[in-house]
């Protein structure tokens, strides 16, 4: 009998490598990213939850705070180190979950085994999936329920029915009520969902919508405003996804403002600039006054900063290291990053080609599984990448923005990697190869990278 794919290819060492760093990172981490704690400890000692405004992360849904407290009430845990921690393992044991789910929506994909496990590595040894794994933060969670939904969507898309649609409608439930990006997931699923109608079995996905599945769905999205705390954030605030600090006057084109810790200071600095020398010579985020790096307000440089490399964001503090044999390092991520990020846009170009190339197909309702991968992979990695876009043109501190805020998305950029992958190898094998080297480098340079924080934290620990 045929072994399966989890067994016969090298996802499952990746996939044990990949958990026990997680682990590791959990066990000896003392530092969430930010003060998300106190949003556990004001319910424990009042037994209500806070309102936006009465702290720094009480704005965000409650879903995170409230399974924390309920661990360290089941464990009667109650000093400040048994909380994080309790908080961290508990993410720990979600980016497995979705670990998990990631490797057998691969599995189902029609790719060679060798692919699969390229791409499969790269993203769960992605240093920064990795960091915010081992941090008492709400972000592991909704990640995880974002995978969870994007997958259930393709299940109901390849064989709709109402069990499946429920499963895909409660992820995005649970994400919504994480943090504010699970609404996007909501919508985002929603629009995979309508994709439905589209395919070939649109007959079942309209049976499954109108049914009494549908009815139940629509009844756990409904309350989502009100549980979610969105009401309450927009009653108190007038927004419903209000953040705690104010917002900024819009940037000009052309001239630049200078700000105590700047992000956004122009626009043509902000989005049209990659600066790759930049961040060879400085590859951290200094957060200090002027003068800063010139990567310090370049969007694109930020964000492949802090995806390609664990120290880059320098935060928490006790993360940071100016070492050189970890900045020799960082750079090294730094380079071997750029090829993977190529392969990544040949995707994007790709699935844009085929999508148009098979455009009547929508219309005639003959979507197939390929185009079904392609659309949902674009408007998710799309989405999340333009509301990191609009919330730094309105509020320009970088203290909003983290590339982890894209991962509720991360299937989507796993697709389109592996359509760049794919194309790649068809049309030039030599460089295929020579890519899915450099790839294979920065798979391993990624857990020296985060092993070596381990260390350093064990150290301080």
């Amino acid at each position: 009998m045929k072994r399966p794919w989890f067994a016969r290819s090298w996802v499952w060492p990746v996939f044990a490598l990949a958990t026990a760093l997680r682990l590791l990172l959990a066990a000896v981490n003392r530092w969430a990213n930010d003060p998300h704690m106190e949003v556990v400890h004001r319910i424990l000692d009042t037994g209500v939850l806070p309102k936006a405004r009465e702290c720094w992360e009480c704005h965000h849904p409650k879903l995170f705070y409230l399974a924390v407290a309920g661990v360290a009430k089941a464990l009667s845990l109650r000093s400040e180190t048994s909380l994080v921690l309790a908080a961290q393992f508990l993410n720990v044991a979600f980016a497995i979950g979705a670990l998990f789910l990631l490797a057998r929506f691969l599995n189902r994909l029609a790719t060679s085994d060798a692919l699969r496990s390229l791409v499969f590595a790269v993203v769960a040894l992605n240093p920064s999936w990795l960091g915010i794994s081992a941090q008492a933060t709400n972000d592991s969670m909704v990640i995880a329920f974002g995978v969870a939904a994007f997958v259930a969507s393709h299940g109901f898309f390849a064989n709709p029915s109402g069990g499946r649609l429920l499963a895909c409608v409660l992820a995005c439930a649970l994400a919504a009520a994480t943090k504010a990006s699970g609404v996007l997931v909501t919508l985002l699923c929603l629009f995979n969902i309508g994709l439905g109608l589209l395919s070939q079995r649109w007959r079942e996905a309209r049976s499954a919508l109108l049914g009494r599945w549908g009815v139940i769905a629509l009844l756990l999205l409904v309350p989502l405003p009100l549980l979610g705390g969105y009401l309450s954030s927009h009653r108190i605030t007038g927004d419903p996804f209000t953040l705690v600090i104010a917002r900024r006057p819009p940037p000009s084109f052309l001239q630049e403002t200078q700000d105590p810790k700047p992000g956004i200071v122009s626009i043509v600095s902000g989005y049209f600039t990659f600066r790759l020398a930049d961040m060879l010579a400085h590859p951290y985020t200094e957060n200090e006054p002027a003068p800063l790096p010139r990567h310090r307000t370049s969007f694109w440089s930020q964000l492949y900063g802090r995806a390609f490399f664990a120290r880059f964001e320098s935060w928490p503090p006790q993360w940071q290291s100016r070492r050189p044999q970890v900045l020799l390092l960082g750079r090294i991520a730094l380079l071997t990053g750029l090829p993977v990020l190529a392969v990544f846009w040949l995707g994007v170009a790709g699935s844009l080609r085929a999508i148009w190339r098979r455009r009547a197909a929508m219309g005639a309702r003959t979507l197939d599984r390929e185009g079904f991968l392609r659309l949902a992979a674009l408007a998710g990695t799309g989405v999340f990448v333009l509301a990191l876009l609009r919330v730094t043109y309105v509020y320009r501190s970088y203290i909003t923005f983290k590339f982890i805020y894209v991962l509720p998305a991360l299937c989507g950029f796993a697709l389109l990697c592996l359509e760049g992958w794919r194309i790649l190898e068809k049309r030039r094998p030599r460089l295929f190869r020579l890519v899915a080297a450099a790839a294979l480098l920065l798979v391993l340079v990624h857990a020296v990278d985060v092993g070596w924080l381990v260390y350093d934290l064990a150290k301080q620990g």
